[in-house]
């Protein structure tokens, strides 16, 4: 059976007939999208992206900005274009940024702060609000052969490395690859139905982007966002409260904890400070984890505390899931069985 690209599920999500589904929301706010509403919003930005910015199709374009609906929107205008996008970490430094923005003739920002810092950090890449308005024309070129090379590539996007060097590299992300990841956990997850994600870490993670955007729009569910005033996950101890507190509110089916939050998890649970039944309310949430190494033991106490976790291998800033620890038979410890591609 052959294999579909990420821009065929994301063109197959865009001709949903149901225009009051809602695709995204936020938790703790009346804000929310409707199919109507997202391709409304998609066509506008499309036709201010012609009118301001003709040039755009011939660079490679980041985006500058938090988890967000305009995230989600700018990604599926990329990938409709077939415009290879490059996400920026906003919690990167300067230096770090920089370095990711070398070979980007654009940049999408939706914060005025972060389009002076990217303005500082390269001078030469053209700078546009989320909306399709441009603030700065790129001074750059357009690399010609560059593009030709990605294009031919099947690249699809390009996905930063650890944030441990001042200098991280950029990963090739394949249409047809990622496409390919998200119809296999499609099938391995079938049995949820549609697939209504609870976002907590940023969208500049591949991993993030499959379970919070792809898999819901490809299963006819939906993304809800943290809050307002709470930022991503990222690397921050003793946070989790603030984080777990939101999650009945926000009525999803499917959640990620990456494993400092587990372990900060298990330790509230410890403490008695909240119950299994405190975080997740009346939902029936299913929990998964990876991304860094986790601990059997970890696992097996917030088993007897009832909170069942899959465990994903592979998950990582740009890498997929080669791997996931689900179902019967399932090895706590252990990457167990190995996800196949058709």
């Amino acid at each position: 059976m052959k294999q579909a690209k990420l821009t065929e599920i994301v063109g197959q999500f865009l001709q949903n007939t149901e225009a009051q589904q809602v695709v995204v929301k936020q938790c703790g706010s009346a804000q929310q999208l409707t199919m109507q509403d997202f391709r409304h919003a998609l066509a506008q930005l499309n036709t201010r992206l012609t009118a301001q910015v003709a040039d755009i199709d011939q660079h490679l374009v980041a985006i500058a900005i938090d988890p967000s609906a305009n995230w989600i929107l700018l990604d599926t205008h990329c990938i409709v274009s077939k415009t290879i996008s490059v996400p920026i970490p906003t919690e990167f430094s300067d230096e770090q940024i920089a370095h990711l923005l070398e070979p980007v003739g654009y940049c999408f920002v939706d914060d005025f702060q972060v389009a002076k810092r990217i303005m500082a950090a390269a001078p030469q890449v053209g700078v546009i609000f989320s909306d399709g308005t441009l603030i700065k024309a790129t001074e750059k070129a357009p690399n010609a052969e560059l593009l030709s090379r990605l294009q031919q590539q099947d690249v699809i996007k390009i996905i930063h490395t650890s944030g441990t060097t001042s200098a991280p590299k950029g990963v090739l992300i394949r249409d047809a690859g990622l496409g390919g990841l998200i119809e296999t956990l499609a099938q391995v997850y079938q049995h949820l139905g549609p697939w209504h994600y609870y976002s907590m870490v940023p969208f500049s993670l591949l991993i993030e982007q499959v379970l919070a955007i792809y898999l819901p729009f490809s299963s006819g569910g939906s993304c809800t966002l943290l809050p307002r005033g709470i930022r991503p996950f990222s690397t921050q101890s003793g946070m989790a409260g603030e984080y777990l507190e939101s999650v009945r509110y926000a009525n999803c089916n499917v959640l990620y904890l990456p494993p400092k939050l587990l372990e900060e998890t298990l330790s509230i649970l410890q403490r008695g400070e909240m119950s299994v039944a405190d975080i997740f309310g009346s939902n029936q949430v299913h929990v998964v984890t990876g991304g860094a190494k986790v601990s059997a033991q970890l696992l097996i106490d917030l088993q007897a505390y009832g909170l069942e976790v899959d465990e994903g291998y592979g998950l990582s800033e740009n890498s997929s899931v080669v791997a996931i620890n689900t179902g019967v038979g399932k090895k706590t410890g252990q990457c167990w069985q190995a996800i196949t591609r058709t």
